[in-house]
């Protein structure tokens, strides 16, 4: 399978074009104010990875990226892309120097992920599903569905209560005691310093009783580019769940972000999480892209 790589600017226009086309469901997502979001984003790509198109004639056919430098987060920057014709699936042969040791971000625009083999002589499995809605048209949350509940923006006040409900939120799914230096540190640049935004819902007797959360960052949509509200994390106390706080919590904070100028809302979501994905399902969110993990046939984990 012959692979061009990008060398030059000359090669530029052909790799450009080559993104538009085999990204072409998602591009067309976009409004036009939007798309040149989308070409800044694959001019800076290309700048900071090694890049392959594999092309009959004129015809792209597939299109690979691989970071120049490690990665620094795993499903957030530098990760691997992979996008390719439907009528080659199966057939592809990567480039020596790629190798399949990292995730790849591959489209799907079709909300489906096929188990049918991608690479010729591997298996694959999802490792991440990135769930995306737009922020028009969403209902604001009325007050008869949030009562006796205040849903509202955190407060410098809240850190160390949203501290101890995701200590109780993620202790039920994981452990007793889990490490959550990432989250504290990202809610606290959220709250101290404006890094974003973070919405609570509290008790309506102890406005520092905290019921649930919900933390935002801004963020480029991966194979995109258009700047974009990331869930950061979303937490619902253990004795408080299944009243359709987070759903609520969630339309609240999309109303204000929307209110805010910000159009689209996504976030990566482990493929086994059925609650996570139900949730995102629930406010409008679907899949438009998956990471994927690669195997050579016949070995394991």
């Amino acid at each position: 399978m012959d692979w061009r790589t990008l060398q030059s600017d000359r090669d530029l226009p052909a790799f450009v074009d080559a993104a538009v086309e085999l990204h072409r469901p998602l591009f067309e997502r976009l409004s036009s104010a939007e798309r040149p979001f989308f070409n800044d984003y694959w001019l800076r790509r290309f700048n900071e990875a090694r890049a392959y198109l594999h092309a009959n004639g004129s015809e792209a056919m597939a299109l690979v990226t691989v970071p120049r430098s490690p990665d620094l987060h795993p499903f957030r920057w530098g990760i691997r892309t992979m996008a390719y014709r439907e009528e080659i699936r199966g057939a592809i042969v990567l480039p020596d120097d790629v190798g399949l040791e990292r995730a790849f971000t591959l489209p799907s625009p079709t909300g489906t992920v096929s188990a049918a083999p991608i690479i010729a002589g591997t298996t694959h499995e999802p490792v991440q599903l990135s769930y995306v809605r737009s922020l028009a048209g969403i209902d604001p949350v009325s007050p008869h569905e949030t009562a006796p509940l205040e849903f509202r923006t955190a407060r410098t006040g809240d850190l160390e209560p949203i501290l101890h409900l995701l200590e109780r939120a993620y202790a039920d799914f994981d452990d007793v005691d889990p490490e959550l230096f990432p989250q504290r540190e990202e809610v606290r640049q959220i709250i101290e310093h404006g890094a974003g935004w973070c919405f609570v819902a509290a008790a309506p007797d102890d406005s520092a009783q905290l019921i649930a959360m919900a933390s935002y960052v801004l963020h480029p949509l991966q194979l995109v580019g258009v700047p974009v509200i990331l869930v950061a994390d979303l937490a619902v106390d253990p004795d408080q769940r299944r009243r359709g706080l987070a759903r609520n919590l969630q339309r609240f904070a999309y109303a204000c972000m929307r209110g805010a100028g910000y159009r689209w809302v996504y976030g990566n979501i482990d493929p086994g999480n059925l609650a996570s994905r139900g949730q995102a399902e629930a406010v409008g969110r679907e899949v438009w892209f998956q990471a994927v993990r690669f195997r050579k046939e016949g070995t394991e984990e």
